[in-house]
């Protein structure tokens, strides 16, 4: 069998969206949703947990100063993806990240593992959210 494993936190953050060509500092709150797929059957509490440390890094925080300047939820995205892809092999955990999505008041942002965005004609390097 497989199993799908999703769980959530919140994260204040600040953003100057300068990719997008904007200037000035806002904020959003946002949501982010981690799915892991396994063949075993995996502790959800584990997973809460290592999604609020990785979340949580970036809770009132400048997306500028903690990921980069210019840095979008997009990015706060793949920082998170990666967060976790290291907690589970740190424990030894078989199982991969489906999904990574953000969700702020205007609307959801879904980071799909590389393997889909290949699939789908996205280099790896390219933002599904765009």
């Amino acid at each position: 069998m497989k199993y799908r494993y999703c769980t959530s936190a919140v994260a204040s953050v600040a953003l100057t969206a300068g990719k997008l060509g904007g200037a000035g500092l806002h904020g959003h709150d946002v949501r982010v949703k981690v799915c892991i797929d396994s063949d075993r059957i995996v502790d959800i509490e584990f997973l809460k947990e290592i999604t609020r440390e990785a979340v949580g890094a970036y809770d009132h925080a400048s997306l500028d100063e903690s990921i980069g300047p210019g840095a979008l939820i997009e990015d706060l995205l793949a920082e998170v993806q990666r967060r976790i892809t290291a907690s589970l092999e740190k424990k030894g955990i078989e199982a991969r990240v489906a999904s990574v999505e953000g969700s702020i008041p205007s609307g959801t942002i879904i980071l799909l593992p590389e393997e889909e965005q290949d699939r789908q004609g996205c280099p790896a390097e390219c933002s599904p959210g765009l």
